[in-house]
């Protein structure tokens, strides 16, 4: 098994692509009982908010990458519609300036998902789209611990891959001169590295764990080095 993972990290997506997404989002209505016209709608206002021209990363290619990875992960049909309905919805809201992307996204998914979803099953799609705003505390369940190793598997991407996230990244946050950007960056970074362990599952702790710190501890270094120079 290669120490990294192949993904698309925010890129184009094919036409076989947006099949495939077509395709999981139908099964997953079906399986909600969703009627036809009301999935179809959801699927189109979903596509066009990771359509927004400031995302540059956080697109339909991220929404393909996490579905795809969850795809290798065998859980029961109640845990499957939970992590993709978490994956579909935890970037629905993105804007680069706010504070409350998750908060807003959990908003949305459980308005829009409440008559379809028990009691229980809402506050936990709530909870696993807020649990990504940190990365931190996922409820104690595979498909909760699951989706937040999904959404950094970017980490331990090939890296030519992981360099072309890097650049998605800085894209969408243009607006930020690069000195605040860097410093930003590094301290998020250097969050990540500072824990036991970047990742919640055990399969992501042994198989890319260690590609992830490679990773992210070549891009901070890169980082360090640009900041020293400026300021010398």
């Amino acid at each position: 098994m290669s120490p990294y993972l192949t993904l698309n990290a925010g890129g184009p997506v094919t036409d076989v692509e947006s099949r495939y997404l077509d395709g999981k989002w139908q099964m997953l209505a079906e399986q909600l009982r969703i009627p036809t016209a009301v999935a179809d709608a959801l699927l189109t206002a979903l596509k066009q908010s990771m359509a927004e021209q400031h995302r540059a990363y956080h697109t339909l290619g991220h929404v393909l990458d996490l579905l795809r990875e969850s795809d290798k992960h065998a859980m029961s049909d109640a845990d499957r519609m939970q992590l993709e309905l978490a994956i579909w919805y935890h970037d629905a809201v993105y804007d680069v300036f706010a504070q409350n992307n998750e908060h807003l996204s959990a908003v949305m998914a459980t308005d829009q998902m409440r008559s379809y979803l028990t009691p229980e099953a809402t506050q936990c799609l709530f909870d696993d789209i807020m649990s990504t705003a940190h990365h931190t505390d996922p409820r104690p369940d595979y498909p909760a611990q699951l989706l937040l190793d999904l959404d950094l598997a970017v980490f331990a991407a090939e890296p030519l891959t992981y360099k072309m996230y890097t650049q998605r990244v800085r894209e969408e946050y243009r607006a930020v001169p690069d000195i605040m950007f860097n410093r930003g960056r590094m301290h998020a970074l250097q969050q990540y590295l500072d824990r036991e362990y970047i990742y919640h599952t055990p399969h992501f702790r042994e198989c890319y764990e260690e590609a992830a710190r490679l990773n992210v501890g070549a891009e901070l270094r890169e980082l360090s080095d640009t900041v020293t120079k400026v300021a010398a």
